[in-house]
């Protein structure tokens, strides 16, 4: 009887739950200063922050902010502005 070949692969496979524990991973409530690099579909500005796309709304590219981060998800985050009264 043959073996599985895929029962003795030893080879490790990482999920992205894995790949996503090698990257600083950022939390609700932090705040950066940010410089936004790019404008989304929709209409919010966008910056990377440590490995992670965030969303700012009421934003310009090359506008610099305060962001502080209201929602993480696995790759993405969204942030609000501050210092806007």
């Amino acid at each position: 009887m043959e073996r599985d070949q895929y029962a003795t692969d030893n080879r490790r496979q990482d999920s992205g739950s894995q790949r996503r524990s090698q990257v600083t991973s950022i939390q609700k409530g932090q705040e950066f200063d940010v410089t936004i690099e790019d404008i989304g579909k929709k209409g919010d500005g966008i910056v990377k922050v440590e490995g992670y796309t965030v969303f700012v709304q009421n934003t310009e590219v090359g506008e610099k902010v305060r962001i502080k981060i209201k929602r993480v998800m696995e790759t993405i985050a969204f942030a609000d502005r501050l210092g806007d009264d």
